[in-house]
């Protein structure tokens, strides 16, 4: 098949395709518009999808201190505020519902560093992170938030 495009702003679009006739052969043609996004775009879309409930991490928490598996026994769990992309405290705390883990990453930087390299992969599990699986966890972004932790404070240890 040959396919030739023509654009200008100031005319319409137009596609031609043209291919030989085969005998017994069928033919598709498929034409997608497509936006790029920026990770302004994507971020917006993850902040207006809403956020993780603050109680399900709180269950996650209470789980995993609770976990009779393994052979020492958990009484409490650390956890950054800091993004372990940038080192800097995260304003948009968020996980991929993919990942098991608690610990969040910042969603601009995340969103940024795919924008120039597409990798999609979960800075702390190294499992794919697409962006529909991406959600702002409410738990970290009242802990973030929160009037009582010190500004300068990046780790936290849950009981």
């Amino acid at each position: 098949a040959v396919v030739s495009t023509q654009s200008t702003w100031a005319t319409a679009n137009y596609i031609n395709v043209s291919w030989a006739v085969e005998v017994g052969r069928a033919h598709t043609v498929s034409v997608y518009q497509v936006d790029n996004l920026t990770y302004k775009d994507l971020l917006d879309q993850l902040k207006a999808k809403g956020q993780r409930q603050p109680d399900y991490t709180r269950a996650l928490i209470k789980e995993k201190l609770a976990d009779q598996d393994q052979e020492i026994a958990t009484t409490s769990c650390k956890v950054t505020l800091a993004c372990p992309l940038g080192k800097m405290r995260m304003n948009a705390p968020c996980r991929a519902s993919t990942c098991d883990h608690l610990q969040c990453f910042d969603a601009q930087l995340y969103l940024q560093m795919n924008e120039k390299k597409p990798k999609w992969m979960c800075p702390v599990c190294n499992k794919p992170a697409l962006v529909e699986n991406l959600l702002v966890d409410g738990f970290f972004l009242e802990l973030i938030r929160s009037p009582r932790l010190p500004s300068d404070e990046h780790e936290i240890v849950l009981h």
